[in-house]
């Protein structure tokens, strides 16, 4: 488990004791609009409201006043420089507040892809499994429920067995980012043979119409964050 993954308790409890008795799409629109909620709510509590505010009001003033300059080349350079300057100021007031709120959002979608992302095959279901780099490809039968499968290379080593601990398609040695991201399958040994095993396993979709990507967890969380944060931003008219 990683740096980011520590909540994830806390959201697997919400979303079972909470959430369970809701459809998976209701409840990641749920996810999408607490997610962009907490982030600005944590944006209004870290940023300096009012000097952003005067900020930008001066970066309009220096912006204004450029565009209206109708003069020499000397005059004007200074007022870009002064447009410049307003406008790096009214960034570098509320640049670090918006990373330090994006935060929990980012542990939130971490979350939802290693829990709403991938599913578990069908038993007997086709899946293809590829050990790289420079490995091999093979497609296998997916075990059916309670029994499992080994995975041999063409030279007969023993590199896998199915299924693993979570519905996530890749398993790999612990790298330094796993600090931060840790990987729900666990590792591969350090002196495994192959640096990286990948499983084409099917996605979760959420949408009976259009393409993969349209219908899975993100479309439908990132709309609601966005639509949440948009809509909580022009409400109560936060800089």
């Amino acid at each position: 488990m990683g740096l980011l993954d520590l909540p994830a308790g806390v959201f697997a409890w919400l979303d079972d004791a909470v959430l369970g008795a809701l459809t998976p799409w209701t409840r990641l629109l749920i996810w999408g609009a607490m997610g962009g909620a907490a982030s600005m709510a944590l944006y209004v509590l870290l940023s300096p409201q009012r000097r952003i505010a005067a900020a930008k009001q001066r970066a309009a003033a220096a912006r204004g006043s450029l565009l209206s300059h109708d003069g020499d080349f000397a005059v004007a350079s200074g007022l870009a420089v002064d447009s410049l300057k307003a406008a790096l100021a009214h960034l570098g007031l509320s640049l670090g507040p918006v990373i330090l709120a994006s935060l929990p959002v980012l542990c939130l979608l971490l979350w939802l892809s290693n829990n709403y992302g991938q599913a578990w095959p069908s038993p007997g279901a086709l899946v293809e499994i590829t050990a790289g780099p420079n490995g091999f490809s093979r497609t296998i039968q997916w075990p059916r429920p309670g029994a499992s499968f080994t995975l041999q290379d063409p030279a007969g080593l023993e590199i896998l067995t199915l299924p693993p601990a979570a519905a996530v398609g890749v398993l790999h040695k612990r790298q330094w980012w796993n600090q931060l991201v840790g990987n729900p399958t666990g590792y591969l040994p350090p002196d495994h043979p192959y640096e990286q095993i990948t499983m084409r396993l099917p996605i979760h979709r959420y949408l009976p119409f259009g393409p993969d990507w349209l219908a899975g967890w993100e479309v439908m969380a990132l709309l609601s964050m966005v639509v949440t944060s948009l809509a909580i931003k022009l409400l109560f008219r936060i800089n």
